[in-house]
C-alpha cells in the first residue's frame, strides 16, 4: 500500500511545483504502480495512450504577493586602517623585490580558517580585502554575519587573523622569502593584542524590493539588490536535500562575483555500467569495473533583461568529478601527466560548518610538484578533524575523511579530464527537471518562484534546407544492422575500398563487420545527394578549383583523408597528400626559452616545407593536418602536444595565404582497429570547416529571406546581414591582454563574406573590407592583438570602429540587419547604452556619437548574449496503458513516465519594453529521453517478436495501428549529457514598420542551414564565424601558455633555440 501526503496548501506557482515534485520523485522510484508482479516471467505489455507537454526554463523570478523574507540586522567587519596600512605596506615591497608586478598576499589560508571557523557566516570576499587597498570609494565589509554572532565571529576572525601573521608557514614565510624586515610582522601582533584589528558596522539586509529603474524610479545602490537577493538565495537551500541519493546542498562561500551563489553536495560513488562488447579498446578496465565520484554543482545566477522589472534567476546544473585513485598522479616533475596547471579542491565539512570550502594546489613552476600554499592543509586537518598526516598525492588519488565521517576532502578533474573516463560530464535533461522541482519548494517560502513570463512565437517558419551533411556513422551502423560501433583494421581500408561508395569496406568481414546490408542502395543514393549539394556549394564558392593538401604522418590514413575528400565533393576540389615532419607536433619548450621565441622558431622550421606547397599546387589551397593531440613519448608514455606547435603550423601556412583546419588521430581499441564511423564522421567535420566556415559561406539565407520577408516587408530585405563583436580569451585576468574587435558582412545576392577589423599599433587602426579568408591570414599576420593599452583606450577603439562600420553599411544597404554580441563591448566606455538599465530609445548612442535619425532609420540592429539568458526545455510525460491478453486497453492500469527533453523553441518575454526572445536548439549531444547519469529508471521501449516471444504473439494480432512498448530498467547514462545554450535575441533598432517575430525569425535561421557539420550553431552565422577568427588570434594560445612559464626565462635567438630541440 502507498501512501502519499501533500504538503499544505501552496499559493499559485507553488502549489504546481510542490505536487510537481511529489509526482516527480513517485514516477521516479515506482513508476508503474500495479498490483501485477513485474518479475513474472511474461511482463505486461503498454500502448501509449496520452502525453502532457509544456516548455519550461531552468530560471526563477519574484512574486512580490508571496515574498516573506523580513528585514534582518547583520553585522560587517572590517580590517581597521593601520591594519590595511601595514599590509598594504607588505604588500608593495614585495612586489618591489619579486618585480612581480602582480603578486599578492597569501590570504588562502586565512581564507580558509574563517570559512572553517565563523559563526553565522553570511557572506565572505574572496580576497579577503587584501588585495585591493584603498580601490573603492565605499569600503565594503569583508565578511557579513548574523546580527547575534557580533562578539562570538569577531574573536573567531581575530584568532585566525593571530593564527595567520604568526605561523611560520603563512605571513611570516611570505616576508622572508621577500626579504621584508620583520617590524610589520611585530607591529601587526601589536595590533591584534591591543584588539585593534578588526572594526564592525551594523549592516542591514532588507527585503530585495526589486526596483532598478527601469518603470520607477531606482531605490538604493544597483549592485545591493543582488547581493540582497543572493544572499537571500543562499540561506533558503543551504542544508536542503535536492535528491535522496544524493544529500544536502551545502554553500559554497565567495567563488563568484555579487549576483551569483553556488552550492554543492557531497562526493557520489557511482558504479559504471559494464563496457559492451568490442568497445574494450575504447574504454577498457576503466569501461567495466571503473568506479567515479560526483557532487552535483548548482549555480544560482541572478540576471536581468532588457527593461523587465523582475530580476531573472537562472538555475544551473553540473557535475563536479573527483579525482580517483584509478589515476597514477605522482608529484614527479618528470612524468608527464594530465596537470600542467594548478589544481582545485574541496572540503565538504558538513559535520562542522555545514560548507563546502576551496582550497587550492599550486604546481610549483621551478620543480613540477604540486604543494598546499600557506600551509593550508595544517589548517584543514586542524579545523575539520583530517589525518594529520596526509600529503598532496593523498588527496588526489585517495578519499580524506575525518573521524567523524562527515567531512571529506578531494581534488576535482580540470577540463583535461581524458575523455574516455567511465564517468562523462553533465546531467540529462529528466534529471535536471527533478532537481528544478526539488529546489522549487523551499524558494517558494521566500517568494521567489518558477519564471513563465512569456509567449511561444507561432509565426511563420522556414522550411529547414537540405543538408549537405552525412551522419557516417549511423550511416555504417545501418549498413550492418549493428548497434554497435563499426570497428575496421586500418590496415584493410584502401583507397579501392571507399571508392565504391564505403560499400566494399563493409565486404571485407573483418571483426565486427558483414555483408548484411540493412537498405543498403537507399543509404548510398543519400551519399549520392549529399556529394551533389557539396558540389554546387564549391561552385558557389569558388571561381577556380580549390586545391586541398593532406598533411599527415600516417601515409594509410592520409590515403583515407584523400577518398574520403573525393567522395563528399567529387573531382570539383584537387587534392593532394603531403608528409607531416615530426617537429610539428613531438617538439617542446626549453625550460629557459620564452614563448614567443619557440613561437618564431616553430614558424620558421616550417617555412621550406610550406613554400614548396606554395610553388607545387594552384591557389587557393586549404591544408587539412592530421596531428595528434597526445602521443607516445620515447619513454613510452602519453604526453599531450605542446600547445604553440599549432599555432605555429597555422601561422607558417597562413602566411603564404594557405587556409588550415586540424584533424585528430582516430580512436582505437587495443587490438588496434580504428573506429570507422567516428574517424570518417570527424574527417567530414574538418572538410566542412576548412572549405566552408573558413570561407565564410552561407547556403540558407536566400530561402530564408525569400520566404520571411512577403507582403510590405518584401521591399525592406537586406541585403547585407552584419555581425559585430570583441574577440577576446574568457575570464582575462587583465584589461590590457588581447582583444580584437571584427565585423563579418554577408552579401545575400552574391553569397560572399568580407570581413573589417580593428586593432591598435600606438593608435587604433581600422582595415578595409576584404574577402573573409584573405582577412584571417591578415589578422594572423600582426604581432599583436589589441584595442589599446588602457580601458578608456579599448573603449574608443570599439566605438570608433562600430560606428564606422554602421555608416558604411547603411550607406550601401539602409535596411540592413546588424547583429551585435554584447559580450564585451558594453563597457562604461563604449556601447554603454546596450547595457540592460540604459536600454532606452532616449539613450541610443555607440559612445558620445548619437545615432543619425535619417540615414540610419531603416537599420535593425539585434542584441545578442549566450551567458546570461536560461536554458529551456520540454517537460513531456506520457501516458502507457497495459494491454490485457484480448488486446484491450485496462484503464485502471497505466505507467506515467517522464521523458523531458530539448526541442527547438523560440519564445517572446513578456513585458519587456524593448522586443526580447529566447532561442534554444538542440542539445549537440543526443542520448535516450528520461535515463538518469546517476541512477537506473524504468523506461519503455518498443517490441515485436524478436522480443518477449511468444506473449508478445498472442496478443499482436489483437492490436491494430498501435506500437506495443514493455517497461525495463534503463541502464544509467555513462555518455556525455549537454544542455544547447540559449540566445537571446533584443530588437534595439528597427523599422517602425517592422514586425517583430519576422526579424526574430530570420536571424534564428542563421543558426542552421549553413555548409558546416552542425545542424544548429551556437550562434547566428555572422556572429559563429567569430570563432573562426578566434583560432588565427595566435597570441591567445601564446598568453595562455605564459601563464605556465618560468618567470626567469630569458629570450634566446633563434637560432640558438633550434641547437637545444
Amino acid at each position: 500500500m502507498i501512501l502519499i501526503q501533500f504538503m499544505p496548501k501552496l499559493h499559485g506557482n507553488c502549489m504546481k511545483h510542490s505536487m510537481s515534485l511529489c509526482l516527480s520523485l513517485l514516477k521516479t522510484n515506482l513508476l508503474v504502480v500495479n498490483t501485477r508482479d513485474t518479475m513474472t516471467d511474461n511482463p505486461p505489455f503498454y500502448v501509449k495512450s496520452g502525453e502532457q507537454t509544456e516548455i519550461m526554463a531552468f530560471a526563477f523570478t519574484l512574486d512580490s504577493a508571496e515574498h516573506q523574507e523580513e528585514t534582518r540586522d547583520c553585522t560587517g567587519l572590517f580590517w581597521t586602517p593601520p591594519v590595511q596600512s601595514l599590509l598594504k605596506t607588505v604588500l608593495e615591497r614585495a612586489r618591489e623585490n619579486s618585480k612581480k608586478k602582480h603578486l599578492r598576499l597569501p590570504y588562502s589560508a586565512l581564507r580558509f580558517d574563517i570559512e572553517a571557523t565563523a559563526s553565522g557566516l553570511l557572506s565572505l570576499l574572496s580576497d579577503l580585502g587584501l588585495n585591493y587597498f584603498g580601490n573603492h570609494d565605499k569600503l565594503k565589509p569583508f565578511l557579513v554575519a548574523e546580527n547575534q554572532y557580533t562578539d562570538v565571529v569577531t574573536q573567531q576572525v581575530n584568532d585566525s587573523f593571530n593564527l595567520w601573521t604568526t605561523s611560520e608557514a603563512a605571513l611570516v614565510h611570505f616576508c622572508q622569502r621577500y626579504q621584508i624586515d620583520d617590524q610589520f610582522i611585530d607591529r601587526l601582533d601589536q595590533l591584534y593584542t591591543q584588539d585593534e584589528v578588526l572594526t564592525s558596522q551594523k549592516e542591514v539586509i532588507k527585503p530585495f524590493d526589486w526596483q532598478l529603474g527601469y518603470q520607477k524610479t531606482p531605490k538604493g545602490n544597483f549592485t545591493d539588490s543582488f547581493e540582497e537577493l543572493s544572499s537571500a538565495l543562499l540561506k533558503a537551500l543551504s542544508g536542503v536535500e535536492i535528491h535522496p541519493k544524493l544529500g544536502k546542498l551545502l554553500p559554497v562561500i565567495s567563488r563568484y562575483r555579487h549576483n551569483a551563489v553556488e552550492l554543492m553536495t557531497k562526493p557520489l560513488m557511482m558504479e559504471a555500467n559494464e563496457g559492451k562488447e568490442g568497445k574494450e579498446g575504447k574504454e577498457g578496465k576503466e569501461g567495466k569495473d571503473g568506479k567515479g565520484e560526483f557532487s552535483l554543482r548548482l549555480k544560482l545566477s541572478v540576471e536581468t533583461m532588457p527593461n523587465y522589472d523582475k530580476p531573472i534567476i537562472t538555475a544551473t546544473f553540473t557535475r563536479t568529478r573527483w579525482l580517483d585513485s584509478k589515476m597514477a598522479f605522482l608529484d614527479d616533475p618528470k612524468n608527464k601527466n594530465l596537470y600542467n596547471k594548478d589544481i582545485t579542491g574541496y572540503v565538504h565539512d558538513e559535520g562542522n560548518s555545514g560548507r563546502c570550502i576551496a582550497f587550492e594546489l599550486f604546481k610549483n613552476r621551478e620543480s613540477g610538484i604540486y604543494e598546499f600554499r600557506d600551509d593550508v592543509y595544517a589548517r584543514m586537518s586542524e579545523r575539520c578533524g583530517l589525518p594529520s598526516n596526509g600529503t598532496v598525492t593523498d588527496l588526489k588519488n585517495l578519499r580524506l575523511t575525518s573521524k567523524n565521517a562527515n567531512t571529506v576532502a578531494r581534488a576535482v578533474y580540470t577540463n583535461q579530464m581524458p575523455s574516455n573516463h567511465s564517468l562523462q560530464h553533465g546531467f540529462t535533461t529528466a534529471d535536471r527537471v527533478i532537481f528544478f522541482d526539488a529546489i522549487a519548494e523551499p524558494l517558494s517560502k521566500i517568494g521567489v518562484v518558477p519564471w513563465t513570463d512569456w509567449t511561444k512565437v507561432r509565426s511563420k517558419k522556414v522550411t529547414k534546407p537540405k543538408r549537405s551533411m552525412l551522419d557516417l556513422q549511423t550511416f555504417l551502423e545501418g549498413l550492418i544492422d549493428s548497434e554497435e560501433e563499426v570497428v575496421i583494421e586500418e590496415e584493410k581500408i584502401t583507397a579501392e575500398i571507399l571508392k565504391g561508395t564505403l560499400r566494399k569496406a563493409l565486404s571485407l568481414e573483418p571483426e565486427g563487420i558483414t555483408d548484411k546490408l540493412n537498405g543498403g542502395d537507399k543509404k548510398l543514393d543519400k551519399l549520392e545527394k549529399v556529394r551533389d549539394i557539396n558540389i554546387r556549394a564549391i561552385n558557389h564558392v569558388f571561381k577556380t578549383t580549390p586545391t586541398l593538401v593532406v598533411i599527415g604522418e600516417n601515409k594509410k590514413r592520409r590515403e583515407i583523408i584523400t577518398e574520403m575528400a573525393k567522395r563528399l565533393v567529387g573531382d570539383r576540389v584537387k587534392v593532394y597528400k603531403v608528409h607531416l615532419p615530426s617537429y610539428a607536433y613531438k617538439s617542446t619548450k626549453p625550460k629557459a626559452v620564452k614563448q614567443d621565441a619557440y613561437l618564431k622558431t616553430q614558424v620558421e622550421r616550417w617555412t621550406d616545407l610550406v613554400e614548396k606547397i606554395h610553388k607545387a599546387y594552384p591557389m587557393p589551397i586549404f591544408a587539412l593536418v592530421e596531428a595528434p593531440w597526445w602521443f607516445k613519448s620515447e619513454d613510452g608514455k602519453q604526453q599531450k602536444d605542446y600547445p604553440l606547435n599549432k599555432v605555429a603550423t597555422r601561422m607558417a601556412l597562413a602566411n603564404k595565404n594557405i587556409a588550415c583546419q586540424y584533424l585528430d588521430t582516430p580512436q582505437t581499441t587495443k587490438a588496434g582497429k580504428i573506429y570507422l564511423g567516428d574517424y570518417l564522421m570527424r574527417i567530414q567535420n574538418a572538410l566542412y570547416d576548412l572549405l566552408f566556415a573558413q570561407s565564410g559561406y552561407a547556403e540558407a539565407v536566400p530561402e530564408s529571406l525569400n520566404a520571411l520577408f512577403t507582403d510590405k516587408m518584401a521591399e525592406r530585405k537586406p541585403r547585407y546581414v552584419v555581425g559585430l563583436a570583441v574577440i577576446a580569451k574568457n575570464k582575462t585576468r587583465f584589461k590590457n591582454r588581447s582583444k580584437l574587435i571584427a565585423a563579418v558582412r554577408y552579401d545575400t545576392r552574391t553569397g560572399e563574406s568580407s570581413l573589417k577589423y580593428s586593432y591598435w599599433e600606438g593608435k587604433s587602426n581600422i582595415s578595409e573590407w576584404m574577402p573573409f579568408t584573405t582577412g584571417l591570414f591578415s589578422i594572423s599576420k600582426l604581432s599583436k592583438h589589441s584595442l589599446g593599452l588602457k580601458a578608456e583606450d579599448i573603449g574608443n577603439s570599439i566605438v570608433a570602429f562600430c560606428y564606422q562600420v554602421i555608416e558604411e553599411v547603411a550607406k550601401d544597404d539602409p535596411h540592413a540587419l546588424i547583429l551585435v554580441n554584447s559580450t564585451h563591448i558594453n563597457s562604461q566606455y563604449a556601447w554603454k547604452w546596450l547595457q540592460d538599465k540604459n536600454l532606452k530609445p532616449e539613450k541610443r548612442s555607440i559612445g558620445k556619437e548619437k545615432f543619425k535619425k535619417s540615414s540610419w532609420k531603416g537599420l535593425r540592429i539585434i542584441r545578442c548574449r549566450t551567458d546570461i539568458p536560461p536554458s529551456l526545455c520540454q517537460r513531456k510525460e506520457v501516458v502507457y496503458t497495459e494491454i490485457e491478453a484480448s488486446g484491450n486497453e485496462q484503464a485502471d492500469k497505466t505507467a506515467t513516465v517522464q521523458v523531458h527533453t530539448t526541442v527547438p523553441t523560440l519564445i517572446r518575454v513578456n513585458q519587456t519594453p524593448i522586443p526580447t526572445f529566447l532561442s534554444v536548439a538542440p542539445p549537440k549531444l543526443q542520448y535516450k529521453r528520461g535515463t538518469s547519469v546517476f541512477e537506473k529508471r524504468e523506461l519503455p521501449s518498443s517490441v515485436s517478436d524478436k522480443g518477449p516471444g511468444k506473449a508478445y504473439m498472442d496478443i499482436a494480432p489483437k492490436i491494430k495501428g498501435k506500437t506495443t512498448h514493455i517497461m525495463s530498467e534503463a541502464d544509467i547514462m555513462t555518455k556525455p549529457a549537454s544542455s544547447p545554450r540559449t540566445i537571446e535575441f533584443a530588437i534595439v533598432h528597427k523599422h517602425p514598420e517592422d514586425v517583430d517575430e519576422i526579424l526574430i525569425r530570420f536571424v534564428e535561421s542563421l543558426r542552421f542551414g549553413h555548409a558546416q557539420y552542425q545542424d544548429w550553431t551556437s550562434l547566428p552565422f555572422v556572429l559563429h564565424a567569430m570563432s573562426t577568427i578566434e583560432e588565427y588570434v595566435n597570441t591567445f594560445k601564446l598568453e595562455e601558455d605564459d601563464d605556465e612559464s618560468d618567470p626567469d626565462a630569458e629570450n634566446v635567438a633563434p637560432s640558438q633555440l633550434a641547437l637545444n630541440l
